[in-house]
């Protein structure tokens, strides 16, 4: 699971780079191919991206919430979409022992 909080430009400026592809269209880094299997917002502050990332023979499947709504060099004022945006990472790992990965 990987938790972004950001938008991929801010006032302008590129914040991060789009590691992800659009839907149904394989993007290649190096060894690595990435496809997006469908996005869904289900709320106004998040995105949520079903992902898979291949390389060589092995494919795994990530899931990636961006908010949306993190207002630049600040923090956000309520903390319900946070909040909401935990609960949905943390539900999607389970009993899964990977790590959550956050970044902005």
């Amino acid at each position: 699971v990987i938790v972004m909080a950001c938008r991929e430009i801010e006032m302008g400026k590129r914040k991060c780079e789009c590691y992800w592809a659009a839907a149904l269209q394989p993007v290649v880094f190096g060894p690595f191919t990435v496809r997006c299997q469908g996005e869904t917002k289900p709320n106004k502050d998040v995105v949520v991206r079903n992902l898979t990332v291949s390389y060589q023979q092995e494919t795994q499947s990530v899931i990636q919430y961006q908010y949306t709504s993190w207002p630049d060099h600040d923090v956000p004022s309520d903390t319900a979409g946070i909040l909401d945006l935990l609960d949905r990472a943390r539900s999607s790992c389970g009993a899964d022992p990977s790590p959550l990965l956050i970044h902005c």
